[in-house]
């Protein structure tokens, strides 16, 4: 994914608020490059760093719209008491 497609896509999910993206290649003294991506909206809602657009703007979308999280299964935890 292009910068330009991380940024259309960024700018969809946003919808007209504040939103940035950022890009950091890191090189060490070995030659090893790291890429950090990361993306913003309305500055108090940040991704984690990640290797690509694509994980930043899922990660994203699932801050925007967390999942609830599944009851345990009180059979499997009876069992193993």
């Amino acid at each position: 994914m292009t910068f330009k497609q991380a940024s259309a896509e960024l700018r969809e999910l946003a919808k007209g608020k504040f939103r940035s993206l950022y890009y950091t290649l890191t090189t060490d003294d070995d030659g090893n490059e790291k890429a950090e991506c990361r993306v913003y909206i309305d500055p108090q809602i940040s991704s984690k760093a990640h290797t690509t657009w694509r994980e930043a703007l899922d990660d994203m979308k699932e801050r925007l719209n967390p999942q609830p999280k599944k009851p345990a299964d009180l059979t499997e935890a009876l069992t193993e008491a």
